[in-house]
């Protein structure tokens, strides 16, 4: 048996022998290795394969006087209020679905109660980046926007910044 393989962003990357963490025993069809932006290029969304105009992604952009703290209200508003009413529709829990479908739900309900409760959301900590880039994957918002939301300079108003105690 086969597995392909795939990135963070979720683009095909080879055919292997054994499973690893990012492998599926689908077959892509399309096993183009391209980095030309626009050309299709396999795509997994989690579910299937899509072929997918190819996109290279953002470089990090890792601000050297910030640790990547932001408040978690500035991390919600990095997404747009359609990507967030697609994140709130795939964090439905219906008997219909799938295991799978099951299962993301509520890893996407977990994660999203998690942040709720924090204090500030670290953009440098692996966690959250393979959060948002396996949203990408998933097809709930694209691959592109995930590098751009985890990828963007901390601005002013974003910045978490730790107050002293007044006591």
């Amino acid at each position: 048996m086969s597995f392909y393989t795939f990135d963070n962003y979720g683009w095909y990357t080879a055919t292997v022998a054994n499973a690893t963490d990012r492998s599926t025993p689908i077959d892509p069809v399309n096993h183009s290795l391209t980095t030309t932006d626009g050309v299709l290029r396999a795509n997994w969304t989690g579910l299937k394969w899509v072929d997918r105009p190819y996109w290279t992604p953002a470089p990090v952009s890792v601000d050297p006087f910030s640790d990547g703290r932001i408040t978690a209200i500035a991390f919600r508003e990095r997404f747009t209020q359609v990507e967030r009413t697609d994140l709130e529709m795939a964090m439905r829990d219906l008997t219909t679905d799938t295991n799978n479908q099951r299962k993301t739900a509520a890893k996407l309900r977990w994660n999203l109660y998690d942040q709720g409760v924090s204090t500030y959301i670290n953009l440098n900590k692996n966690r959250i980046r393979d959060w948002v880039t396996d949203l990408g994957v998933a097809g709930i918002i694209t691959p592109a926007r995930a590098s751009e939301i985890i990828n963007a300079p901390i601005t002013d108003h974003e910045l978490y910044v730790q107050r002293e105690d007044a006591s």
